[in-house]
């Protein structure tokens, strides 16, 4: 549905990077844009694999999760981006 993010797709398979729990502050053009690429994917799944998926209550958010980082990846050098650690690490 949208090739072009395929590349970003996959660099982000071939890396260790996620942007995980859905959280993100952006400005309301971006949050748009986000938005239509994210649902159009969800919704495309969401038809498909509705009685083919164990973890019908939480699959979407994985995949979603997974989403926001080739998103991410794909608009780099469009937008500022800031990755927040929010736990301290533990010694």
């Amino acid at each position: 549905k949208y090739p072009e993010y395929l590349d970003s797709f996959i660099e982000y398979e071939n890396q260790h990077f996620i942007c995980a729990y859905n959280m993100s502050i952006m400005r309301r053009e971006i949050f748009d844009e986000y938005c239509e690429f994210l649902f159009g994917v969800l919704t495309e799944i969401e038809s498909f694999y509705i009685n083919l998926y164990d973890r019908r209550d939480r699959y979407l958010g994985f995949l979603a999760e997974n989403l926001t980082s080739v998103f991410i990846i794909k608009n780099r050098d469009r937008y500022v981006n800031a990755i927040v650690k929010l736990i301290p690490e533990m010694k």
